[in-house]
């Protein structure tokens, strides 16, 4: 899989990957699933694998998004909120 983030460091090469090691396998790859939809700039193609009830715990955040973003709808917000800012650096 390492080959799909064309260079970019993988979750195995990440110092986060204690995490990846600690989770089922049916969760690693989920996680996968995300980081290789995200690396192909398709947001929509990663909320796709994921459970309605999602969470996205990023309370440590040190940026003005910090906080914890439940289900699908609030981190579509989110990850626009993202997509928007960038575009406007374009």
């Amino acid at each position: 899989m390492g080959g799909d983030f064309a260079g970019r460091r993988t979750p195995t090469s990440s110092p986060g990957w204690r995490y990846f090691a600690a989770m089922p396998k049916q969760n690693v790859e989920i996680v996968r699933r995300v980081f290789d939809a995200v690396g192909r700039g398709d947001p929509e193609a990663a909320l796709a694998v994921v459970a309605d009830d999602f969470e996205m715990e990023w309370s440590n955040s040190i940026g003005p998004a910090n906080g914890i973003y439940r289900g699908l709808e609030e981190v579509r917000e989110l990850q626009n909120s993202f997509l928007d800012a960038f575009d406007e650096v374009r």
